[in-house]
């Protein structure tokens, strides 16, 4: 648990970096961002859920199997790559991402926590950003196709399966 403004800062730009479970979540909301219309609105209810999730687990609010849900996240966002209900799923993952990320903060002066919550924001709006620009630009190509997203979304499923199964076995 970072017990500095600055500890909890640098905690938060790192948790949802190094998690391969949020960083894949992260990736596949780009992707899908730039899939739909309004993708940034889609990045934005990602964003703050998870802040407000943050909030929820540093009240002590007590949510068993976050972690399970997480993993499940990454499975239905790989099934939903290619679908249209990205802004209410973006907003239920958001919370379920939000509170895991709150784990590390459970317990932390709320200047702490707010410092955690800065980090946060910087990196789980860099990166979906980053990869949605990316995306648009490579769809945009002449050889971009459907089969190629299937595919992305499958080996998501299977990378979230895997994630799953170690959650599950305490790996």
């Amino acid at each position: 648990m970072p017990i500095t403004v600055l500890e909890g800062l640098l905690a938060g730009f790192r948790h949802p970096a190094v998690g391969l479970d949020h960083l894949t979540f992260m990736i596949v909301i780009g992707i899908a961002a730039a899939l739909v219309p309004a993708g940034a609105v889609v990045i934005a209810a990602f964003v703050v859920s998870s802040l407000m999730g943050v909030l929820i687990h540093a009240a002590n609010f007590d949510f068993p199997y976050s972690e399970h849900a997480v993993t499940t996240s990454v499975m239905v966002a790989g099934v939903l790559l290619k679908r249209a209900a990205w802004l209410t799923f973006a907003i239920v993952a958001g919370l379920i991402h939000g509170y895991a990320f709150g784990e590390t903060v459970l317990g932390a002066d709320w200047p702490v926590i707010g410092a955690y919550m800065v980090g946060i924001l910087g990196t789980i709006t860099a990166i979906p950003v980053a990869v949605m620009l990316l995306a648009s630009k490579a769809m945009r190509l002449p050889n971009a196709s459907s089969l190629l997203l299937r595919a992305a979304g499958g080996v998501v499923v299977c990378l979230g399966i895997f994630l799953l199964i170690s959650v599950v076995r305490g790996d």
